[in-house]
């Protein structure tokens, strides 16, 4: 019981999670009221439960012929697009009735919806295109000397930045189509990459191992973080431009503080590649998915497992959170695409 009278000078309390986590709370003597310890109390309540998520399957997509390499959000969360080995480009409603279909001139490897919602950005080989939500190619993209694997459009939608094998990462301007700025990794292929939120700096993955952050204004690369054996073939931004979390060849996924440059953890239950990670603050939990057919969630303050599961027949290619963090999107070689909701537990 709380006694105010026999409290010390700090007061320190400290609850032990399920997952192995110590949250320590210092209060100095003369703040500790009741009306204190009362929301204090809520706090923790709250927290105990708070990366704790109840996920439930409510659609599966089917109409791709092959298998599915990409998928992405609308800005509103009503929509998604799916690009495939089939060469087409399907956009569909979370209640899994597709809407619209495109033929695309190759098969497409990353798609992307732009924030305004009108347009969207594909890949396909060396080639870069520009569509609007009708299926009509706006513009083409043309700069790389080989296939673009990483593409990402910038949180404001002025740029989009694609990462390719011919070691470069090329920004393009949305409204010119016109490169603005080439980044050049001397003798690495690019795999991934992803925009901070401010728009000021990008991070890549590359063969070498390494993940590196650039500086978008002058195209200088700012740090290279070191951990991953193998290829790194995905990355993302967490809630703020400070913390990363990387995929790798070498099956594990790691977090980066980038005020430090140093890991600060690291998830190692998958059996093959990493093929994607996504952050959502809305549970903060990070999902990962692989080529052993598993797509994981581990929470995003412990590195600790929440859960796993199967869902595909062959390799999950990626795996996506709607813009409000409530559902979660896969898509597989075994050419259907799940939908998931998240709910806090």
């Amino acid at each position: 019981k709380y006694n105010n009278k026999k409290v010390k000078k700090k007061i320190c309390f400290k609850i032990l999670k399920k997952e192995r986590l110590f949250i320590t709370i210092m209060l100095s003597q003369k703040r500790m009221t009741k009306m204190t310890l009362f929301f204090l109390l809520l706090f923790l309540k709250d927290l105990q439960n708070y990366h704790e998520a109840k996920i439930t399957n409510v659609s599966v997509l089917n109409g791709h012929s092959n298998k599915i390499s990409d998928i992405s959000f609308s800005p509103n969360g009503e929509t998604i697009i799916s690009c495939s080995n089939d060469k087409t480009i399907r956009l569909w409603t979370i209640a899994g009735d597709e809407v619209k279909k495109f033929c695309a001139h190759d098969a497409a490897t990353s798609i992307q919806f732009l924030p305004t919602g009108n347009s969207i950005v594909s890949c396909s080989n060396n080639k870069i295109q520009l569509w609007d939500i009708e299926g009509k190619e706006v513009a083409s993209f043309n700069g790389h000397s080989k296939s673009v694997y990483g593409l990402k459009c910038s949180p404001d939608g002025n740029t989009i930045a694609s990462g390719s094998l011919d070691k470069t990462i090329r920004l393009w301007d949305t409204t010119t189509c016109k490169e603005v700025c080439n980044f050049n990794d001397s003798s690495h292929a690019i795999y991934c990459i992803d925009y901070s939120l401010d728009c000021k700096h990008l991070i890549s993955g590359s063969s070498d191992k390494t993940v590196k952050l650039w500086d978008i204004s002058n195209g200088r690369k700012v740090a290279e973080l070191k951990g991953h054996s193998n290829w790194v073939s995905c990355v993302s931004y967490l809630k703020d431009c400070y913390n990363i979390v990387s995929g790798s060849y070498d099956k594990s996924i790691r977090i980066w503080d980038l005020k430090t440059n140093r890991q600060i953890g690291i998830c190692q239950e998958h059996t093959a590649v990493i093929n994607a990670v996504d952050y959502t603050s809305y549970s903060h939990t990070i999902v990962s998915a692989s080529k052993d057919n598993t797509i994981k969630l581990w929470d995003a303050i412990n590195f600790q497992k929440i859960t796993s599961l199967k869902p595909h027949l062959k390799n999950v290619a990626n795996v996506r959170y709607s813009p409000n963090g409530k559902m979660l999107a896969s898509c597989s070689s075994d050419k259907t695409i799940k939908l998931w909701s998240i709910e806090k537990e």
